[in-house]
């Protein structure tokens, strides 16, 4: 197994990429070895990668505290524009079934992504739409998955100011190496957002004239 070769327990990107412990004392060649057989594990593991990223300062300021209830913050709108898509790629390859979900516990924004899954889930529109089946919250460190999922989220991160800005600097190594993978990595700016936010103005008003259930 790679990581026992490594002499590591479990793997995280942004220690890794900021050159904290346990990887300050690796050379340049062995963190590129490293880091390139994992990804590689990746590549042969993975059949689609969906991930979404977009600034939280764009998003609190364009939200409103209605709509922020309604979505579940800022975690439980990348959680459904992941589904969304999730839901949406397993369509266009053909794929039948559902998806179980598992994410790392004790993150930032779990509570916010529960809360939005389980609404969803309670949906029987919803969860045909998105294709749920089930949700469940792991450490990272006994989840192997979820630490690939971590370096995918990282490198989204890294990509996010240079694509809001348009700027013509490639994708880092690791996501370039990735992009074989089929996937849909979205990038909302400040427009993309504002469609989002119109639809959950929609939504408020239909509940508040009680022709739509809330959430």
């Amino acid at each position: 197994m790679a990581l026992n070769d490594f002499g590591l327990d479990h793997f995280h990107m942004t220690d890794f990429a900021n050159r904290g412990s346990p990887y300050n004392d690796w050379t340049e060649s062995k963190r590129r070895s490293n880091l390139s057989r994992l990804l590689n594990i990746i590549k042969a593991h993975v059949n689609v990668s969906v991930g979404v990223a977009f600034q939280k300062e764009a998003f609190e300021f364009l939200f409103s505290k209605r709509m922020k209830a309604i979505c579940g913050g800022p975690y439980g709108l990348a959680a459904v524009v992941c589904m969304m898509d999730v839901g949406d790629r397993l369509r266009e390859i053909e794929v039948d079934g559902s998806v179980e979900y598992v994410f790392e516990s004790g993150a930032e924004g779990a509570r916010q992504v529960s809360r939005v899954f389980l609404a969803n889930l309670n949906d029987e529109e919803q969860r045909e739409r998105y294709r749920l089946s089930s949700q469940k919250f792991e450490n990272k460190r006994d989840f192997l998955p979820l630490q690939a999922a971590d370096i995918f989220a990282y490198e989204l991160y890294k990509q996010l100011p240079k694509t809001l800005k348009l700027t013509d600097v490639p994708p880092r190594y690791p996501l370039t190496f990735l992009a074989d993978i089929p996937s849909r990595w979205g990038f909302l700016d400040g427009s993309g957002l504002s469609k989002f936010a119109a639809v959950l103005s929609m939504r408020a008003d239909l509940e508040d004239s009680g022709d739509l259930g809330k959430l």
